[in-house]
This record gives C-alpha cells, structure tokens and sequence, in this order.
C-alpha cells in the first residue's frame, strides 16, 4: 500500500479549484452510502460526482484518472483509517477540497479532522439536509461544521482561565482568552479567524500576544501549557 501512495503522491497532477462546478469523488466502504451520497449531490447541487472509491486503494488509483477537485472522505474505509489518507492528501502536490462524512460522533472526531488537514465535518445523519450547505460551505474557503459543534466551540471559548494562565494573562482582554482557549483546543488559526470573524493576521496578533504574556517558546506549546495549567 505504501508504495502505491507514495508513487501517485509523485505523480499526481495539480487540480483547478477554481471552476464554480466541482467534480467529487466519494470514498466510502460501503455501496448504498456511496449511492445515496451521489443521489444527494446530483439532486440538490450543480456539482458533478466524476467517480467513487471503495478504500484506499481504489482512492490512489482513481484521483488520477479522475482528477476531483473536491473529496468527499468517510473515516473508517473498512478498517483503513480516513484521515490517514486526507493527511496524505495535504503532503501531496494535488489541491483539493475535503469534507470528511462519517458516522462516528463528531464531538469525538470533529477537530481530529480539521487538524488532519479536511474543510469540514459532516455526520451521515444529517447529509439528506445539510450536505449540499456543506459542500457549498468548503468551496467558498470556509470550515463546515454543525450548528452543534459551533456552540460547543464557543462555549469552550468562553470558559474561565486555569489559574496560571489567568494570573498571567490578567493584563489582557477576552479576545485573548478566548484565543487561548481555541488554539489550546488545537483549532488552527484558519478556523479561529472564521470563529470569530477575525482576519487571520489579527488572530495572530492576540496569538502573540497571549504566548508573551505566558512566556511560551511558541504557539505550539500553547496546549501543553493548557493542558499542565489544568491539572495543576
């Protein structure tokens, strides 16, 4: 298996995002899902389903053919893990768009996707009435998720400090908390700027700020230092 990936990895040509049409490939281990899905695109969206993929394999094989520039990712591909391969998707030279459609909780799974590299997150439950809003969502360079996930996020957002982090960030605003909160969640910068209706460079900013204020090495250490600050 690893050697088809990282050949079609090599060979894979570059696809255009830019076309109003999309051309979806469906990767699903199971057939009626897989054909349900198609039903629902075609009925309820201008966009094109160019193919469909059992597992990983038939998925590697088949970009090439077809060139997506749109996937539509299921998690668990008979025991193969998704998100595996849309991390593979990101280190490869092909562009695509990926929303990941899975039956599992997406409290549990949700941010694992969007930190693997997918656009979004809708479950199997509610594709009938949300996946044309989904698909519709990631083309225009926004992360979906459900209404549900989004109140969980701001309730997360909203919570109290631990007590290192507020004795050290006393000198600044709820934005910065809230920030803090987000990035300690693991949510990227991408999904915090849309959060919270901020544009990237300003989330950055009270990113910087906020890592200061903690004397942290880096952004990345922002979790760590959360999850310590926790427990303390």
């Amino acid at each position: 298996m690893a050697s088809i990936t990282q050949t079609v990895l090599k060979e894979l040509p570059v696809s255009a995002p830019s076309r109003a049409t999309r051309r979806i490939l469906i990767v699903d281990d199971q057939a009626p899902v897989r054909k349900s899905i198609r039903n629902l695109i075609e009925l309820e969206s201008p966009h094109q389903v160019c193919g469909e993929a059992s597992n990983e394999a038939d998925f590697w094989s088949k970009i090439g053919d077809v060139r997506p520039d749109f996937v539509i990712m299921d998690i668990s591909l008979g025991g193969e893990d998704g998100l595996r391969i849309v991390r593979d998707i990101r280190r490869s030279l092909f562009t695509c768009d990926v929303l990941v459609l899975s039956m599992h909780a997406e409290t549990l799974y949700a941010m694992d996707a969007l930190r693997s590299g997918a656009n979004g997150y809708l479950m199997k439950a509610d594709a009938a009435t949300n996946i044309a809003r989904a698909i519709q969502r990631v083309i225009d360079h926004k992360v979906y998720l459900s209404d549900y996930m989004w109140n969980l996020l701001r309730n997360l957002s909203e919570e109290p400090l631990p007590a290192a982090a507020a004795k050290k960030m006393s000198g600044l605003g709820m934005t910065h908390r809230r920030i803090f909160h987000l990035l300690s969640a693991g949510l990227s910068i991408d999904l915090i700027s849309q959060f919270l209706g901020l544009a990237n460079a300003d989330v950055i900013r009270y990113a910087q700020d906020t890592q200061k204020a903690l004397a942290l090495p880096s952004l990345n250490s922002m979790r760590d230092f959360a999850e310590a600050s926790r427990k303390s």
